[in-house]
C-alpha cells in the first residue's frame, strides 16, 4: 500500500484530494445541521463556510505556531472547536450552543467518513 502512495505525484493527489475533502465535509456540515435542528444551508453556501472555516483555522495555527503561543493541544484544540463553531454561527445565523453542537456533530461525521473511506480502502488493497 504504502509503495502504491509514494508512486504518485503529490500535485495531482493533492488537485483531487482537497476537492473530494471539501465535499465531504460540507456533506458533513449539512447532516449536521439536519440531525441538530438548525436550519440546513444548500451545498454551495456549506462548501463555503467550509472553505472559511478552514482558512481561518490555517491562519490561526500560523498564529499560534509562529508566536510560539501554541500551549498545547488541548487549547489548540478549543480554539479551532471554538472558532469554528463562531463561524458557523454567523454564517447560518444560529445561537452559540447550536453551531457547537453542529460543529462537534460535524467532527463525528467526518470521522465516520474517513474511518468508512479507509475501511474500503483496506479491503481493496
Amino acid at each position: 500500500m504504502e509503495n502504491l502512495i509514494r508512486s504518485f505525484d503529490p500535485l495531482l493527489i493533492g488537485t483531487i484530494v482537497l476537492p473530494l475533502g471539501l465535499v465531504g465535509a460540507a456533506w458533513a456540515l449539512r447532516m449536521a445541521c439536519a440531525v441538530c435542528s438548525v436550519r440546513v444551508p444548500d451545498f454551495v453556501p456549506a462548501a463555503s463556510v467550509v472553505v472559511v472555516i478552514l482558512v481561518a483555522n490555517f491562519g490561526l495555527r500560523i498564529v499560534l505556531n509562529h508566536n510560539h503561543l501554541a500551549l498545547g493541544l488541548g487549547s489548540q484544540l478549543l480554539l479551532v472547536l471554538l472558532t469554528s463553531a463562531l463561524i458557523i454561527s454567523f454564517s447560518i445565523r444560529t445561537t452559540i450552543a447550536s453551531a457547537l453542537a453542529v460543529t462537534i456533530t460535524q467532527v463525528f461525521f467526518c470521522g465516520l467518513i474517513v474511518f468508512g473511506l479507509s475501511q474500503a480502502s483496506q479491503a481493496m488493497f
